[in-house]
């Protein structure tokens, strides 16, 4: 009796990454006598969720493959592959339209006087973006309280996990992850101080998961002044880039084929600053 020696499972994408909507096959190749191959194909739903690894859950794909053996005890075989959901961020126009955020907070003193107040402010050029994308990000610090306050840039991830216990009582537990973090240094008592850009590049982050009911993942640009305030401004980060972004990208990419692309500097970020009078599972 022939004994089988191999059995595993060949994806035609060699990244073993694909879009949700995206057919999943078996690669073809030419085996030698005795071994044989059986093709298959699959369409995955466009609804699916991105992959997701997290601390108290995860999304996950794989593909398994059962060789059934009379008399004997089947093979199994699994093969896990990425999954990147649709998430179109030119869906929604809102997400091209800037946002501007403020937040403000009073300091209290001995016997529960005030000590002035601290506000920060900022703004973006929009809400949408995917990875690889630049942030641009103008920002603020106002300092009227009575000592020096350090300040810090972020964006963060946020993910929420819901499940419900076998008595159908609803639980949830949040994560909060510091993806990128910039030290600005300090303002001053009594002082402002602004900055006109600071670029934030979007690392390989999962979309947010809209079609996932259980697991939701959020994001945010946070100026934090120390002790005080933080000034939290919502983004989205999706899977589909904005058409407009797209436009620019064909027409830069057609001009270096043309030889007629100039370089494009970018300034470095500018900061200034002013006296201020007195802002289980």
């Amino acid at each position: 009796m022939v004994q089988l020696e191999k059995f595993d499972i060949v994806l035609n994408n060699s990244e073993e990454a694909y879009f949700a909507g995206q057919e999943i096959s078996g690669k073809e190749r030419i085996l030698p006598a005795g071994k044989h191959e059986v093709p298959f194909s699959y369409t995955l739903p466009k609804s699916l969720p991105s992959s997701f690894e997290g601390e108290f859950g995860h999304i996950r794909y794989t593909c398994k493959a059962i060789c059934e053996r009379p008399w004997d005890f089947d093979i199994v075989c699994r093969k896990a592959f990425t999954v990147i959901g649709i998430e179109d961020i030119n869906a929604d126009p809102k997400l091209n339209e800037p946002l501007n955020v403020s937040d403000s907070n009073h300091t209290v003193a001995l016997c529960c006087r005030s000590a002035g107040s601290v506000s920060g402010e900022i703004a973006v050029a929009k809400i949408g973006y995917t990875p690889g994308e630049v942030i641009a990000i103008s920002y603020s610090a106002t300092n009227n309280s009575s000592r020096s306050r350090s300040i810090c840039l972020r964006l963060v991830q946020n993910t929420t996990y819901k499940a419900k216990t076998f008595a159908g009582h609803e639980q949830v537990k949040s994560v909060t992850r510091v993806v990128q973090k910039i030290d600005k240094g300090e303002v001053s008592s009594h002082n402002s101080t602004e900055w006109l850009s600071e670029d934030i590049i979007i690392p390989s982050l999962a979309p947010r998961l809209g079609k996932c009911k259980i697991i939701y993942v959020t994001y945010a640009i946070e100026l934090e002044i120390e002790s005080t305030v933080t000034v939290k401004c919502p983004i989205v980060i999706g899977s589909i880039a904005q058409l407009s972004r797209l436009i620019a990208h064909n027409k830069t990419s057609g001009s270096r084929e043309n030889g007629s692309f100039s370089g494009i500097s970018n300034d470095a970020s500018t900061g200034s600053t002013t006296n201020g009078a007195s802002r289980s599972f």
